[in-house]
C-alpha cells in the first residue's frame, strides 16, 4: 500500500502551520514508521513509504526547513541561496562565528549556544507572524535567517561535542 499524501502535514495529520506540536509529530512519525516499515510490509512500496516518512519528518521537525516548506506550499520562492540583505544581522552572526572559532572552553560554546537559541526563537516568531499575515517578503527574509541560524547552531553543536569528546578522553587517563 502506497502512502497517499497531499503534503507532509497531511501525512502526519497536522494542521498546515508553522507552530506545530513536535511531540505529536514525533509520536505520529513513530506510528507511521512501525506501520510502513519494510520488514512489516510485503509490497514494493515499503521502502519508498519509509523513505517518504523519514524525509517528511526531517522537514517538519526543523524550524528552518518547516518554514521553507510552508513557503513552497504557498508557491513562494524561499531564496535560500540568496544573500541575506541585513548588514546588522550578518555583522552579529559574523561576530558569533568568530567567537565560536575562538572558543576555548565549553562554557564559551554554551554562551554562544544561548545567544543563537535566543535569535532562533526570535526569528521563529517573526516568521510565524509574517507567514500568518501572508507578508511573503518578510517571511522569506526570516526563513533565510532561520536557515542561517540553524546552520550556525549545528556548528555550535559540533564544537560542543568536540569538548565533550575531549572530556571523555581525559577521563581515560584518570
Amino acid at each position: 500500500m502506497s502512502i497517499q499524501n497531499n503534503n507532509f502535514f497531511a501525512l502526519f495529520d497536522l494542521p498546515i502551520d508553522f507552530l506545530i506540536d513536535k511531540n505529536t509529530l514525533k509520536n505520529r512519525f513513530l506510528a507511521l514508521q512501525r506501520k510502513y516499515h519494510p520488514d512489516n510490509s510485503q509490497t514494493n512500496d515499503a521502502e519508498t513509504n519509509a523513505s517518504l516518512i523519514n524525509h517528511a519528518y526531517n522537514i517538519l521537525i526543523c524550524d528552518d526547513r518547516r518554514a521553507i516548506y510552508l513557503l513552497e506550499l504557498a508557491n513562494v520562492d524561499a531564496q535560500i541561496g540568496a544573500s541575506i540583505d541585513d548588514s546588522v544581522f550578518l555583522g552579529e552572526m559574523m561576530e558569533v562565528r568568530m567567537d565560536l572559532e575562538d572558543a576555548n572552553t565549553l562554557t564559551d560554546v554554551i554562551t554562544l549556544q544561548t545567544v543563537v537559541d535566543e535569535k532562533l526563537a526570535y526569528y521563529c516568531q517573526a516568521f510565524y507572524q509574517a507567514y500568518q499575515q501572508k507578508n511573503w517578503q518578510i517571511a522569506v527574509q526570516n526563513a533565510q535567517k532561520l536557515h542561517f541560524l540553524s546552520n550556525l547552531r549545528n556548528s555550535i553543536t559540533i564544537k560542543q561535542s568536540s569538548f565533550n569528546q575531549s572530556d571523555d578522553v581525559d577521563d581515560l587517563y584518570v
